[in-house]
């Protein structure tokens, strides 16, 4: 897990899954959170994923391991970097 200091070094990214992904996977996927919601046909469950990363190459490592796991990738988007200052 990164500590405080290494948080304000990189950029927060929400990635979007058309899958359901336990919050359990926040660790192996170095994620700050996991929450799984329903689409409101109640059929196919979106996950969004919350992840601070370095770079570009750990942002291509955390989508490898999405693909690995079969995952479908919905959306990635890397947000404002005024939000991540606390």
């Amino acid at each position: 897990m990164k500590d405080r200091n290494e948080y304000h070094s990189s950029q927060q990214y929400e990635i979007k899954v058309a899958s359901h992904l336990d919050k359990n996977w926040s660790t192996s996927l170095d994620c700050t959170s996991i929450i799984c919601e329903y689409a409101e046909d109640n059929k196919v469950p979106v996950t969004t994923l919350t992840c601070f990363l370095t770079d570009q190459t750990a942002l291509r490592g955390l989508l490898n391991k999405l693909f690995d796991l079969n995952l479908t990738i919905l959306s990635i988007n890397r947000c404002n970097p005024d939000t991540n200052k606390t």
